[in-house]
């Protein structure tokens, strides 16, 4: 499968974007890049999402709930 990335979301000075790198029918590597465009830090960001299946691994993140 290509990869495909979406704009979750865009403006007040960041984006989020989401890839899907590979993608074998049973699971799926994606990546979520949260991208600070404004001239002040980032700090104490927290991205929330709602996702249907169970994340089994999960790398550079940490699951809160």
């Amino acid at each position: 499968m290509a990869r495909a990335t979406t704009t979750l979301a865009k403006g007040a000075g960041r984006t989020i974007t989401f890839e899907d790198r590979d993608d074998w029918g049973s699971g799926f590597i994606g990546a979520v890049t949260i991208r600070n465009t404004s001239d002040t830090a980032a700090i104490g960001w927290t991205i929330e999402f709602d996702l249907a299946n169970a994340i089994t691994n999960i790398w550079n993140a940490e699951i809160v709930s």
